[in-house]
């Protein structure tokens, strides 16, 4: 994250938040600033930073899982982002692990994700767009509110974008195909915390013998209907001009990973106004809402 402070009041907090680890990138004034604080549940060795990233090695303790994580604040001045897109194609170059990359790109990659103030111009997506292409990366999406950035004026003064993102190599993807980016509430800064959960797990009963064979034949059963929900979307699809052959089997996986995480609903708000995040909680509100209209 940005932080615009010094690190003696950033320890305090990472104190108190119970944060075990720290690594700073110390701001130039009032401006600019980084910090990456994490726990013992991941080892993090920090192998290059300046004010733009924190690039480390990753490893979840207790499983054999490494890859590449780069934590990225993008200039907001025009005339210092095309510097800030060659130095992320130098970064990448070469990257033999799996990679991802979360924070504030301080940019946009298609009109629609901004609302208010000027006109989109091309050039406020194209540096962006052509950094996914060129390095063949993907945007993980989100869930949760859209827009992450809000200007605190409302009327006509408002503005909104969607400046903090997630992006991956397809290797880091199909690595973990059940990884979720959530927008959480905007509170304080004039940006929404973003969230990267590796795996996205609610139980809401205790796993017995029973419950496990339970969820293994409804696993195989999923597995089957994603199988067929592939094949049916492939013949559907209008991107059928990839040649046959392994490239194309994986590009369509990646498209079937990434459309399974769209259609997932991770959170509900119940008719209570209490949030649900359980899968029985939010299939029985589902019910009870659809058996009041008939």
């Amino acid at each position: 994250m940005e932080t615009k402070k010094k690190k003696k009041y950033l320890e305090s907090v990472r104190r108190k938040l119970g944060f075990t680890n720290e690594f700073y990138v110390d701001p130039c004034g009032l401006s600019w600033g980084l910090a990456l604080w994490w726990t013992e549940e991941t080892q993090i060795s920090v192998l290059n930073a300046c004010p733009n990233f924190i690039d480390c090695d990753t490893v979840l303790t207790g499983q054999n899982m490494n890859w590449r994580t780069t934590f990225v604040y993008g200039w907001p001045a025009i005339r210092d982002k095309n510097a800030f897109w060659e130095d992320m194609k130098l970064l990448l170059s070469p990257y033999p692990k799996p990679w991802v990359c979360v924070g504030d790109f301080n940019a946009i990659s298609f009109p629609d994700e901004k609302i208010g103030g000027d006109v989109v111009r091309p050039s406020q997506v194209n540096c962006l767009l052509n950094f996914l292409k060129q390095c063949d990366l993907v945007d993980l999406e989100c869930k949760g509110p859209f827009f992450t950035w809000f200007n605190k004026q409302f009327g006509w003064r408002a503005i909104q974008e969607r400046l903090d993102r997630a992006i991956a190599f397809i290797e880091w993807r199909e690595l973990f195909t059940k990884a979720v980016v959530v927008h959480e509430a905007l509170l304080g800064s004039d940006h929404r915390p973003l969230v990267l959960y590796i795996e996205w797990y609610v139980y809401s009963s205790p796993i017995t013998e029973a419950n496990k064979e339970v969820e293994q034949s409804l696993l195989n059963r999923l597995h089957e209907l994603w199988q067929r929900e592939e094949i049916h979307w492939k013949q559907r699809s209008r991107i059928n001009w990839l040649k046959e052959g392994d490239k194309n089997t994986r590009f369509f996986h990646l498209s079937t990973i990434q459309r399974r995480q769209r259609n997932t609903i991770l959170k509900l708000r119940g008719e209570n106004g209490r949030w649900l995040d359980s899968d029985t909680d939010i299939k029985d509100e589902i019910f009870l809402f659809f058996k009041k209209l008939y």
